[in-house]
């Protein structure tokens, strides 16, 4: 495969290469600079193929193809704010590309490294992590490779002091839970994902993954494929897959190790280990392990897909009951990711203050009793609503007095009114914004538009005036010559016939019909209706036309699609629509617009 990496300063489509993010095997991350943003705009990530369509055989031109498409297309039907947002995409220089949101923060493992995290404040980040792939089962999205390096933590880079006007303390006065949801997990990386039902892009055999994460019957089937044992099939991932990794992360978390003990570097051993070693339980492990979540854990790791959750949905579910049933022991520890190991509850004591502040204490004559956090109340309340469980037992605080209530119930009513008319004062800045938006960039249109007509009406009016020119230049040229000289004897020989798989389909005529699509005055083709870029587009003979990129295993193009035109063949920039079919674009009643 050609090696295709782009330098800093080089363009892919309207994006500025400023450097390189990662490589991979089939594709490259920029860190890229749209020209089209105000420069004031932030940079975004850029993804390409790394091999050249028109250098590649066809197979596998088509199989990266559809990789990278059904990429993008997994990430266009997703919407979460824990899940990597793509912003445009496209071809260049024969190469699918697409251009996603800049991530910034550590992966999931090396945040998890960099110190002693409290269980609680790592448990708030899986259960993110569970939003978010249950979003993607409920748009019929699969990932199919979780794992701590494919998840971003994005968190704020400074302490958030909330202060009151005569408080100088300098004291973050933040609740556990909003200091725990500053740090935000994002998914990313869904090379190998599809959607359900689809078709798969690796061919069957093929193994597709991190192997340490890989599902045991995937591995059976694939290792029976190879040893001749079953037929080779091709694999339809199911949620479960996913299901499946989220218990190797949740068991990494607990334990500080993965499930398998193999190395990585001795494959063989390490996909049996999957196929028929049950992992240690994680309270083996480490005995300060949670039990409900040590339970779960060895839940999703069954070698069966049948005695597991069925999809996030049910994980999380299933994760909520746990937390509610381990309760208040999550505060008492602490895991040592850098170390493998879990440490003392004397050792974690200052690392759980910064994240739990002490709740005040009611004194009995035998005991003394603290108070619940707001995190663990919270943990119970999506609990019983999502099974209808109990909550934690915790003990309540000593009343206060009633004139105290009354003030504080006073307080927290003024606190919502001020909330409401705040969130109301800001929804009408909002739909007034939104409004003057819209009329600029509504007269923004009819502007651009009056100056295309122009601009259209002039050039017509000059191509004329220079036919007429050319006509009564070659009508006195021909009358100057002999007569045995035929006007026809000087005229070049054809080039030779486009040499591709797709000939037989509808000559492409000279001028374009009426009702076909015409770019705008940049050379640009957009939707008429929404002024959005259409996609997969080429400027020919004046109009623009929907490319086919590759019509492998047929003879011609199929019925209403046309042949490329004579002049592909001399211009090098265009070689790559050789082996195309082309549909004009219309936007007539009987073809609309397809974006």
């Amino acid at each position: 495969m050609e090696d295709q990496l782009y330098k800093p300063g080089e363009r892919i489509a309207n994006y500025e290469v400023l450097e390189l993010l990662g490589a991979g095997g089939f594709s490259a991350v920029y860190k890229a600079k749209d020209l089209k943003d105000s420069p004031k705009a932030g940079p975004s990530a850029v993804k390409i193929s790394r091999a050249d369509f028109r250098t590649v055989p066809r197979e596998l031109r088509t199989e990266l193809n559809a990789r990278m498409w059904r990429e993008q297309e997994a990430l266009a039907r997703l919407d979460h704010p824990n899940i990597v947002r793509a912003l445009e995409w496209g071809l260049h220089d024969g190469k699918v590309w697409y251009a996603m949101e800049l991530l910034k923060g550590p992966t999931l493992g090396r945040y998890l490294a960099e110190e002693r995290r409290p269980l609680l404040d790592v448990m708030l980040l899986y259960r993110q992590l569970l939003e978010a792939v249950a979003h993607c089962h409920e748009n019929g999205v699969v990932h199919r490779d979780i794992k701590p390096s494919n998840i971003i933590v994005t968190h704020e880079t400074g302490p958030v002091v909330r202060r009151d006007e005569d408080d100088r303390s300098g004291v973050d006065k933040r609740t556990p839970s909003e200091r725990l949801h500053a740090r935000t997990p994002v998914l990313f990386d869904f090379g190998t994902g599809h959607a359900l039902g689809a078709t798969a892009v690796t061919p069957p055999g093929g193994l597709v993954g991190t192997v340490e994460y890989l599902p045991p019957w995937y591995v059976e089937e694939v290792l029976a494929g190879l040893s001749g044992t079953r037929p080779v099939k091709q694999y339809k991932a199911e949620p479960v897959d996913d299901v499946y990794q989220l218990g190797v992360l949740l068991y990494a978390i607990l334990t500080g190790r993965l499930p398998t003990q193999t190395p990585g570097s001795a494959l063989m051993p390490l996909l049996q280990e999957i196929c028929e070693v049950t992992p240690a339980h994680p309270r083996d492990v480490n005995p300060q392990a949670p039990e409900a979540l040590s339970a779960l854990a060895m839940r999703c790791l069954e070698k069966q897909s049948t005695r597991m959750p069925p999809d996030a949905p049910a994980l999380r579910a299933a994760w909520l009951a746990a937390m509610n049933e381990d309760g208040e022991a999550l505060r008492r520890r602490t895991p040592d990711f850098s170390a493998g190991r879990e440490t003392t509850i004397a050792e974690t004591r200052e690392a759980v203050a910064k994240v739990v502040p002490k709740a005040p204490v009611r004194q009995t004559a035998t005991e003394t009793v603290s108070a619940p956090v707001e995190v663990l109340a919270e943990a119970n309340a999506l609990a019983s609503s999502a099974q209808g469980a109990s909550t934690v037992d915790a003990p309540t605080p000593l009343p206060a007095p009633p004139a105290m209530q009354e003030s504080q119930e006073m307080a927290r009513r003024l606190t919502r009114l001020t909330r409401i008319t705040q969130a109301a004062l800001v929804a009408l800045a909002l739909a007034t914004l939104w409004s003057v938006a819209s009329n600029l960039r509504a007269e923004r249109q009819v502007q651009r538009q009056e100056e295309h007509n122009e601009h259209l009406a002039e050039q017509q009016q000059k191509t004329t005036e220079a036919l007429s020119e050319v006509a009564r230049a070659l009508k006195q040229h021909v009358s100057q010559r002999e007569p045995s000289a035929s006007p026809l004897a000087a005229t070049p020989p054809l080039p030779p016939p486009l040499n591709h798989a797709v000939q037989g389909g509808l000559k492409m005529p000279d001028k374009p019909e009426p009702n076909w699509l015409r770019p705008d005055k940049d050379g640009v083709c957009r939707n008429p209706k929404t002024g959005e870029k259409l996609r997969s587009q080429a400027v020919i003979r004046g109009s623009c036309w929907q490319v086919l990129a590759s019509y492998p295993g047929e003879q011609s193009c199929p019925d209403g699609y046309y042949d490329p035109p004579l002049e592909l063949a001399k211009d090098p920039k265009l070689k790559y629509l050789r082996d195309a079919c082309f549909l004009p674009w219309g936007f007539d009643k009987n073809q609309a617009i397809q974006r």
